[in-house]
């Protein structure tokens, strides 16, 4: 609390100096300060500086009720972006300019022209760039880190991140395990126990088939009535060979 107080403290400080300083170069020039005398230009120079804190006073005692309520926001909020200060510092510049304006007393010089606006507006923008620098990029304090999603448990790994065992424990799943219903408690027969029986199986079925009856006909044989080949006669046989010769020539 005591460190956002003072941040927000001196970056309102920074701010209110930098809003003056804007607005007396608007008064001096650094153009035509380069171009006076050294004696001149000393002399100028001081003037620059103690109006520049008498705006900067001005500036301050004016928005610090503005800047206020901006720099709660900021810090409730945690608004860190550099658009969000830049406006409020123009805004609050604005509401500076349209004070004056109103505060003026009919027959004096007016501050309502342009090159008054833009002086105000300029000193708000670079108002707000200081306090954002100072203080507005570190609104709402330091941001920590949010929990892991993959942990439902942070508090395992904070003494020691490098446990296996609190890093199986955080990362454990159910295990699913299935297991056959037994029918009986008999344990289930090997790999030869199922063979034999398979063979048994065979066996049985093998002898409940029926053997089939000869039939008669398979028995008896049939009588063959067809007559003998009579043989070829061989034509590379010489004629005078006794085989050769035909049946007509033993008859004859």
């Amino acid at each position: 609390m005591i460190g956002t107080m003072s941040r927000v403290l001196t970056g309102f400080l920074l701010a209110c100096l930098t809003a003056g300083l804007v607005t007396v170069l608007y008064v001096f020039p650094p153009s035509q300060m380069a171009a006076l005398p050294a004696n001149v230009f000393n002399e100028r120079a001081g003037q620059a500086g103690i109006l520049a804190l008498l705006a900067a006073t001005h500036s301050a005692i004016f928005g610090a009720a503005f800047t206020l309520i901006a720099a709660v926001i900021g810090e409730w909020l945690s608004i860190r972006n550099v658009v969000y200060y830049l406006l409020a510092g123009t805004a609050i510049a604005l509401l500076g300019f349209l004070a004056q304006f109103s505060s003026e007393v009919a027959g004096q010089p007016t501050i309502l022209n342009n090159y008054a606006l833009m002086a105000f507006l300029t000193a708000g923008f670079f108002a707000g760039v200081t306090y954002w620098l100072a203080a507005g990029q570190f609104a709402g304090g330091r941001r920590t880190l949010s929990r892991p999603y993959f942990t439902t448990r942070p508090s395992i790994f904070s003494k020691n991140p490098f446990n296996k065992d609190a890093f199986s424990k955080a990362w454990k799943r159910p295990r699913i395990v299935v297991e056959d219903d037994p029918k009986d408690d008999d344990k289930s027969p090997s790999v030869s126990e199922r063979i034999e029986n398979a063979e048994a199986k065979v066996r049985i079925r093998s002898s409940a088939r029926p053997n089939p009856s000869p039939s008669p006909a398979a028995e008896t044989s049939v009588p063959t009535t067809k007559a003998p080949s009579e043989p070829r006669p061989n034509p590379a046989a010489k004629p005078d060979s006794p085989k050769a010769k035909s049946p007509d020539s033993d008859e004859a």
